[in-house]
């Protein structure tokens, strides 16, 4: 087996064998990156508690639907864009439609904790505290976090 720092294969391009492997791996690139682009209804939409998320699109948008509105909360900006905030944490769908009833986007929409500058602190087996840290740490709300 023979090993081929970078410099190498330009300098040895002529070889038969390197240029059967140079279009088997692009071939294989083309294949997985577009089988990834076919799966948009599996497309996911990450927001951090309490904030909001702009989506603009191509279509203009006659309906939102949302799947659980206490999770997200959708307000249009325009009829082709609209702003998704995080609400609880949590997950639910959302369903774009245009004016002839056609799915123009279907999310997955996934409400996650604030991770920046947040510490928690387990205290025995029934305390959870999260402090917020910058530069001083302070105390917040654990949202999302039962007890039991």
């Amino acid at each position: 087996m023979r090993i081929l720092f970078s410099y190498q294969c330009i300098t040895n391009l002529s070889q038969p064998i390197l240029w059967t492997q140079i279009l088997c791996g692009s071939f294989l690139l083309c294949l997985s990156l577009g089988s990834a682009t076919t799966f948009a209804k599996d497309d996911i939409l990450s927001i951090t508690l309490d904030s909001a998320e702009l989506i603009q699109i191509d279509t203009e948008i006659t309906v939102v639907q949302v799947g659980n509105p206490e999770i997200a909360n959708v307000s249009v900006n325009t009829p082709q864009s609209i702003f998704v905030s995080g609400l609880t944490i949590g997950e639910t769908g959302l369903l774009l439609l245009d004016g002839a009833g056609e799915i123009v986007l279907d999310l997955n929409v996934v409400v996650v904790p604030k991770n920046e500058r947040h510490v928690t602190v387990h205290r025995g087996s029934s305390t959870i505290q999260t402090l917020i840290c910058h530069p001083r740490c302070l105390g917040v709300e654990n949202p999302g976090i039962v007890i039991e």
